[in-house]
């Protein structure tokens, strides 16, 4: 008899815990991709990022832009929301002033104007089961 009630103790254990990690699912995770133009010409490396417009809803992400296009897979897509997006290239890499330090970080010219990224108002709408692929063409 001890042993019947071991053995259904067991069983109940081993139920009761595949039952708690087989029910229980992360948040869907979107993945995106598009194209990013601006004055009819291919962005050729940059970045964009999208930031959540509900910070409880979704977390910031980034993708590089390479060629005129990007893709977030769904490993780090995005969460269903809204977003704002943010697009920045610059134009290679300044040279050195007289007396910078070797190494420290120095920004190209912008290519993109604030509008597109510090201002943007551009915005996209994101769903489980939906559209997953944003192009913007910015002039």
């Amino acid at each position: 008899m001890l042993r019947i009630i071991k053995y259904s103790v067991g069983i109940l254990c081993a139920a009761v815990a595949l039952s708690l990690t087989g029910c229980r699912q992360g948040p869907v995770r979107v993945s995106v991709r598009g194209t990013v133009t601006y004055q009819e010409a291919n962005v050729a490396d940059g970045w964009i990022t999208f930031v959540p417009k509900n910070a409880e809803k979704g977390t910031q992400e980034a993708a590089r832009i390479t060629d005129g296009k990007y893709e977030l897979p769904s490993a780090n897509g995005l969460l269903p929301g809204e977003y704002l997006v943010a697009i920045t290239a610059t134009e290679g890499t300044a040279k050195p002033a007289a007396g910078e330090l070797p190494g420290a970080p120095r920004r190209g010219k912008a290519l993109i104007p604030d509008e597109f990224n510090r201002n943007s108002t551009l915005s996209i709408q994101v769903s489980a089961e939906g559209k997953r692929e944003f192009d913007f063409n910015l002039k």
